[in-house]
């Protein structure tokens, strides 16, 4: 929670117990509640994690340095924070990140973190979930959002073919609730699981029609 407070990540090689310090934060950034932390599918000595800016660790997260500029736009609202949400790496192509932030905006950095494009263009401003980079296409993306901050329930879910680029709604008949997080299946990337504030949903279509995972599941 606030990366342990705005003291950054605990680091443990035992299984848990006994967490040990990580370096190079800053404690005055502005760390969310469920700080984000991704790793590298191809290379677990790079990690990322995120304030308002994105960290980079490249010795399995020892030490971290900050790795963007502010990525937000920095709002005075007391249900915005201005901190980034989802951090992602391309299993496709590691120099390929994404980021997402409460303030509704999506970037793209195509050299592992040196330069990063603001990508939302196209894309609604609510909270970003989360940033899926397809596991098969190194151009393929998948962004979900969540407007309940804005009294907005409306699911939104996007994908682009062109590294965020441009955006295409494939909402297509989910109900009108936030959606929270997406799986891309990796055996098959047309397959789509999607978890919602009122069940989980799959596609076989990436997104064309969607229904109800299974049957037991609770709302």
């Amino acid at each position: 929670q606030y990366c342990c407070s705005n003291t950054g990540f605990r680091r443990s090689t035992s299984g848990g117990p006994g967490g040990a310090t990580t370096s190079g934060w800053v404690a005055t950034d502005r760390f969310g509640w469920s700080t984000p932390i991704c790793m590298d599918p191809a290379n677990h000595d790079v990690l990322l994690a995120g304030s308002q800016y994105v960290y980079k660790s490249v010795d399995n997260g020892l030490t971290w340095a900050k790795t963007s500029g502010d990525l937000s736009t920095n709002p005075v609202a007391q249900l915005l924070y201005g901190t980034i949400t989802t951090l992602a790496i391309s299993p496709a192509n590691s120099n390929v990140y994404y980021a997402g932030t409460d303030d509704g905006k999506v970037w793209r950095s195509l050299n592992a973190g040196a330069s990063w494009d603001d990508v939302s263009a196209g894309l609604p401003q609510r909270w970003v979930t989360r940033v899926v980079p397809d596991p098969a296409d190194p151009l393929g993306v998948y962004v979900t959002h969540s407007g309940y901050t804005s009294d907005d329930q409306a699911t939104l879910v996007h994908h682009s073919a062109n590294q965020g680029g441009s955006w295409t709604n494939v909402s297509a008949n989910l109900a009108n609730v936030p959606a929270n997080d997406l799986v891309v299946d990796p055996a098959d990337p047309l397959r789509l699981y999607l978890a919602t504030d009122t069940g989980v949903w799959t596609s076989a279509d990436a997104g064309g029609y969607w229904y109800a995972l299974g049957a037991g599941l609770p709302v």
